[in-house]
């Protein structure tokens, strides 16, 4: 990455952060209340020394050599652009104030994807929904779905990915592709199998499809038995207790329960030791 160190005064209207130099703030929602506190005080105590001094000029931003639609693009230096413009509008700073900045060199991606994402742009800072949009800037989205089986060391996205962002973590990378392919689970792509291999496995699932139909059918087969075993058994348990109501009748009020309770306490022989 060249620069060129020829110090500017570029004013403020004729900035704008690149597309590819997000803001790296941890997520809030994430935080607890005295980090996120913490933060909020580091912010305002950053913002009150640019107002107090401005950007230093041992400290200028970084921007392209050329214009895009008008505007340099901020590549090192957003977070200080941006207190500059609040300052601005609180009357802090005066309205014609001019941010110092150094051009690149050249503007070629990979100058300025060593210049955004180089130093100290490790991934951390970013949120996941910027850190996938990082990714779909620098590898179409078709690449970045891919599967990284069967492919030859090296050659897979994430390597890939170390080698374009030479100062992002594996993990942060590998954490981002992982949640970039869950968004879009629907469109990953697969290798095809060897056709060997996909007969087999038709051949295999043919085995498991009739084993389970044959299960199924004797499955069946045996719930029938029951449901008319249970028939059946309803059937004789009704003849039985008809057979009990018809023989109570014959021995009058309370039925044989009764008559059995009456001369079970009679002195008739034929009911003795009973």
């Amino acid at each position: 990455m060249k620069i060129n160190e020829t110090l500017l005064k570029i004013k403020p209207e004729d900035l704008e952060p690149h597309p590819w130099n997000r803001k790296r703030i941890e997520n809030e929602d994430e935080l607890d209340s005295k980090r996120r506190e913490k933060l909020r005080e580091e912010q305002i105590k950053f913002e009150e020394s640019i107002a107090k001094s401005g950007i230093w000029e041992s400290s200028p931003l970084l921007i392209t050599k050329e214009k895009v639609n008008g505007k340099y693009q901020i590549l090192r230096g957003r977070r200080r652009f941006e207190a500059v413009l609040k300052n601005i509008k609180r009357g802090k700073l005066p309205f014609n104030y001019k941010i110092p900045c150094l051009q690149m060199v050249e503007d070629t991606q990979e100058a300025l994807r060593e210049a955004i994402f180089g130093d100290n742009d490790q991934g951390r800072g970013y949120s996941f929904a910027d850190r996938i949009e990082i990714l779909k800037t620098l590898l179409p989205l078709k690449r970045l779905l891919s599967a990284e089986k069967g492919v030859a060391k090296g050659t897979g996205v994430i390597a890939e990915l170390e080698r374009l962002l030479p100062f992002w973590t594996n993990s942060v990378i590998n954490k981002t592709v992982t949640h970039l392919r869950r968004l879009h689970a629907d469109e990953m792509t697969y290798k095809e199998p060897p056709e060997e291999k996909i007969d087999n496995l038709n051949r295999l699932l043919l085995s498991i499809l009739q084993l389970h139909k044959t299960k199924t059918q004797r499955v069946e087969k045996v719930r029938k038995e029951i449901t008319k075993l249970e028939a059946d058994l309803k059937k004789d348990v009704h003849k039985i207790e008809q057979e009990i109501a018809e023989y109570s009748r014959e021995f009058g009020k309370g039925g044989y329960k009764a008559y059995l309770r009456n001369y079970l306490k009679s002195k008739r022989p034929e009911f003795q030791g009973l």
